[in-house]
């Protein structure tokens, strides 16, 4: 599966309103040193933002056998969880990573 990297998006559903509502975000922090097509790399526990308000969902899921700076590297159709959660739709267009 294609990596994630900061500036990355994710959609899901934000429950920070009197209604859930559907809303798309970005990843905005990412790995130090390790980058995918010139972006950091997103890792699992690194944060997403919503573009519905700044609400903040933390990615939860990644690949089994790729670390980046030790949490797991966040690809392509992993998790994020929080007040806003989802799943990421969007990653390096060349760079992949295991399982």
């Amino acid at each position: 599966m294609n990596n994630c990297r900061m500036g990355n998006l994710g959609v899901g559903v934000c429950v920070a309103h009197t209604h859930p509502i559907s809303a798309v975000g970005m990843i905005m922090t990412g790995a130090a040193t390790n980058n995918s097509e010139y972006m950091p790399d997103a890792r699992s526990s690194d944060i997403l933002l919503s573009f519905c308000g700044g609400h903040v969902g933390i990615l939860v899921t990644g690949s089994p056998t790729s670390l980046d700076e030790g949490p797991s590297t966040s690809r392509v159709l992993d998790i994020f969880a929080g007040v806003f959660s989802g799943v990421l739709t969007d990653g390096a267009g060349t760079h992949v990573c295991g399982n």
